[in-house]
């Protein structure tokens, strides 16, 4: 007995269960391109494309939360998304003011990152916010529309990665000391510590389901991985497997190398150095554009 369903045979209900399962917009895509039924099981309005705003870091207006411009590398080709195997691993935002001033170079604000939360397409604009990292170490906090940034953590202290895990944010600083968020915007030290650090830049990385924290170090990076049912919770290790991490000053992610064509396995790329290290041989390299995952 046949019992195979067509795809445009699918009960609506359970299409629209699979449909706000979806985060990201080419899922969505995706999802829609397959037939008339399942397009329309998913309305309209359940994706908001408009920008949400948040005070700008240097004038007194607000600005437009928008993915950042300068992670499009390569030219935008036209693509049937059924023929293609399309993955988002991460985005990259910044904030653009609504006026047309321009701040002087001298003295300007530079935001390194920009955390937004809940970073789904679902989520409606009204109930984001975003955590910001700037170049000089400050960590500040917004919700949507509202009017000024509120300065978070220890003004002493310079910050430099912060990222979601398992619904926690968690936040690296410079000596390597790693912290999450607790309301109100309380920030508690994750004991033990790790290693002590010679001070360079730090990273945060989600890699299949773990935690790492990278330390690029003075002579060759560090990674380290959260184990938090261990009294010693920070493992050092050796080698990534089959996994590459792509660590920026704006965004972090990690991809698998048996597939994805272009990444060499335990290779660390630092895309703000234009560097990649290779675990294997304690070796830095010259970093060439990113292979295309087209």
């Amino acid at each position: 007995m046949d019992e195979r369903v067509e795809c445009s045979d699918l009960p609506m209900e359970l299409l629209e269960r699979i449909g706000k399962s979806l985060d990201t917009r080419i899922d969505v895509l995706r999802f829609c391109s397959v037939c008339n039924s399942w397009r329309s099981s998913i309305p309209s309005s359940s994706f908001h494309s408009n920008s949400p705003r948040f005070p700008h870091p240097r004038f007194p207006v607000l600005a437009y939360l928008c993915e950042n411009p300068y992670r499009n590398r390569y030219e935008v080709v036209s693509l049937n998304l059924l023929d293609f195997r399309v993955l988002e691993f991460t985005k990259a935002y910044t904030l653009k003011c609504q006026c047309n001033c321009q701040p002087s170079t001298r003295g300007a604000i530079i935001i390194n990152k920009v955390l937004k939360f809940p970073n789904s397409a679902r989520t409606h604009v009204n109930d984001c916010t975003v955590f910001i990292v700037y170049i000089s170490g400050i960590l500040s906090f917004a919700k949507c529309e509202d009017e000024n940034l509120t300065r978070v953590g220890d003004p002493g202290i310079r910050y430099e990665d912060i990222i979601v895990y398992e619904g926690l944010f968690y936040v690296v600083d410079r000596l390597g000391r790693v912290w999450w968020i607790r309301d109100p915007l309380e920030l508690v030290e994750f004991l033990p510590r790790l290693p002590p650090s010679d001070g360079w830049r730090k990273y945060l990385v989600d890699s299949c389901g773990a935690l790492y924290v990278v330390d690029r170090g003075r002579d060759c990076p560090k990674v380290y991985k959260m184990d938090r049912d261990k009294p010693e919770p920070w493992d050092l290790v050796n080698g990534l497997g089959d996994r590459a991490f792509v660590l920026g000053i704006d965004c972090c992610f990690s991809v698998s190398t048996e597939e994805f064509y272009g990444f060499k396995r335990n290779c660390i790329y630092f895309t703000d150095i234009r560097s990649v290290f290779n675990l294997e041989d304690d070796r830095f390299e010259y970093l060439a554009p990113l292979p295309n995952l087209l």
